[in-house]
């Protein structure tokens, strides 16, 4: 049976309806894509489903149906990826019974499945773990790292506040990659985020239709976290960027904190300076910050550690900047189509920290990435020459020289 027959799926799948006029316009983009969803099992069906089952069971359908729903797979593509005792897999409409609870209900055994479900996660761990993303690791991110997985495994509040431009976002998206989407929810706060938007955030991380009442929206997605989830809030800042802050961000960041008490789950808060004067500033948000430990509150430098710059480097099969001045020749065209040669004399060293100061980390690692490319299509290797090259090229070209 394919995974939108089930006349409670299609029911779910078409109350997730394309907003009216009225209602923001950066959240068109997410509920648009919610109408090509193969996965339309809600999280809260299968947190039903599964709340009798013995631990073991429980933990590992309730992680297929998350990481399913974030792979946006069908219940018979995720059939296919369980293997059975005898060598088969399962049927599309054989997961939808496990993950419904009818399995149960009518006394069969769900322990074979969750077994297949166990050695999914251990084959996906290690096939991820050796997975090149293009992502680097430095000192900064493995300490966001382990922030995270504190908060996973001690079901605690952490708080990561730094400036933006320097890894945050990264780092997050990469610690749910590496841990196997299915008990990491990672959600991006809306711009000037009220508790509404953040709702429609997670109602659409995790298959609820958003359309429904406030009070039932909010139920549902309770159900769908436990002591076993982990919910990263990242850009967490932009509640607190409303002209009415008490009434735009508090709620927003109150119901995370009844969502951590109530359900036991960990929570990462990640945001920059903003969100830390605002939870200070508030003495509504003060029960949120009392939540805190020791060690729970992360505060990144203002700028990128020279450790980390050295490892983006090594990346990039480039040596540490060089603190020395380099002359470099290249060619370049004119607005009035001749070629021309240029020369330049430039402190690789000093070019890095002044864009990394100004611009931020990522502004940095793209113009690696471009001096990577333009030394790959001339078939030479990178060096910290390209990396000049490509920066005067782009600086004449922003101002019309090129």
């Amino acid at each position: 049976m394919h995974g939108m027959s089930h006349p409670e799926l299609a029911a779910e799948a078409r109350e997730i309806t394309p907003p009216s006029a009225a209602q923001p316009q950066a959240l068109i983009p997410i509920q648009q894509r919610a109408q090509t969803k193969k996965w339309s099992l809600a999280g809260d069906a299968i947190a039903r489903g599964t709340e009798q089952l013995p631990e073991f069971e429980r933990e590992q359908l309730r992680w297929l149906g998350r990481y399913a729903s974030s792979r946006n797979l069908s219940l018979d593509e995720v059939g296919t990826m369980l293997e059975k005792p005898d060598g088969g897999t399962y049927s599309g409409d054989s997961i939808y019974q496990a993950l419904t609870g009818r399995r149960a209900n009518q006394g069969a055994s769900v322990m074979p499945m969750a077994k297949a479900v166990c050695d999914l996660r251990k084959r996906i761990g290690e096939t991820e773990a050796a997975m090149g993303t293009g992502f680097v690791e430095t000192p900064l991110t493995r300490r966001i790292f382990k922030a995270a997985r504190a908060a996973y495994a001690k079901r605690r509040v952490v708080f990561i506040f730094g400036d933006s431009q320097i890894g945050k976002t990264s780092a997050v998206s990469e610690y749910a990659r590496r841990h196997n989407h299915g008990e990491t929810i990672v959600v991006r706060m809306p711009t000037r985020g009220a508790l509404t938007h953040l709702l429609w955030e997670l109602a659409y991380r995790l298959n609820i239709p958003q359309k429904l009442r406030e009070n039932e929206l909010r139920q549902r997605i309770f159900s769908c976290f436990d002591s076993s989830t982990l919910l990263i809030v990242d850009e967490a800042h932009q509640c607190m960027m409303g002209r009415n802050i008490g009434d735009v961000g508090h709620g927003a960041l109150e119901f995370v904190r009844e969502l951590h008490d109530r359900r036991k789950c960990g929570v990462v808060l990640v945001g920059t300076q903003v969100l830390k004067e605002g939870i200070l500033q508030s003495k509504v948000l003060s029960q949120l910050w009392r939540r805190r430990s020791p060690g729970s509150v992360i505060q990144l430098p203002s700028m990128v550690p020279a450790a980390d710059l050295v490892e983006f480097a090594h990346a990039f099969s480039l040596e540490p900047a060089p603190d020395r001045d380099m002359r470099v020749k290249f060619m370049s065209t004119a607005l009035d189509g001749e070629d021309r040669e240029n020369a330049i004399t430039m402190n690789p060293a000093k070019l890095q920290d002044d864009i990394v100061r100004r611009e931020g980390l990522g502004s940095w690692i793209r113009l690696l990435e471009d001096a990577r490319d333009m030394a790959a299509e001339k078939k030479r290797p990178v060096s910290w020459g390209a990396v000049i090259t490509q920066y005067c090229l782009a600086q004449a070209m922003e101002r019309g020289e090129a």
